[in-house]
């Protein structure tokens, strides 16, 4: 077999099973608020812009608007939203973060930052810069957009 193709599927393999262990991560800081992971995208997106129309929402979260709806119809009766008319076209919601839904993506992101920290344990500073840099010419090169983090 082809030694390049043979690398190939050991770095399409790793990649997997990283996110395989991360969604299970996840996973398991979700299920005590019974939040998926699109509802968490979404959340995670309101908690850093609050006020967002659910079409500027499915936008950043590339979910179709139909879905998207249901979504925060759920998210709603978990008290972790609230949808109000947009002040300038009566037809479209404006989607509000609660504080409970505050308090929540505050509680999974330290947790995730922890995972975070755990897969990162031993490997160095310069390291991990180029990781994350190989991995977003990976995403362009796939063609896939790939959002930018925000520094806190």
């Amino acid at each position: 077999m082809d030694s390049t193709l043979e690398k190939d599927r050991g770095l399409f393999y790793a990649v997997h099973e990283l996110y395989r262990l991360m969604r299970r991560r996840f996973d398991d800081v979700a299920q005590p608020y019974d939040l998926t992971f699109p509802q968490w995208r979404a959340l995670w997106q309101l908690y850093r812009k609050d006020g967002l129309s659910q079409s500027e929402l499915a936008g950043l979260i590339d979910s179709d608007p139909m879905t998207l709806s249901g979504m925060m119809e759920r998210l709603e009766a978990k008290g972790f939203v609230e949808r109000r008319p947009a002040p300038t076209d009566s037809r479209a919601k404006i989607v509000l973060i609660t504080d409970a839904a505050r308090d929540v993506v505050g509680n999974m992101k330290a947790e995730m930052v922890k995972a975070q920290q755990q897969a990162l344990t031993g490997i160095a500073e310069e390291d991990r810069e180029q990781l994350v840099r190989t991995m977003q010419r990976m995403s362009e090169n796939l063609g896939a957009t790939f959002e930018k983090e925000i520094k806190e």
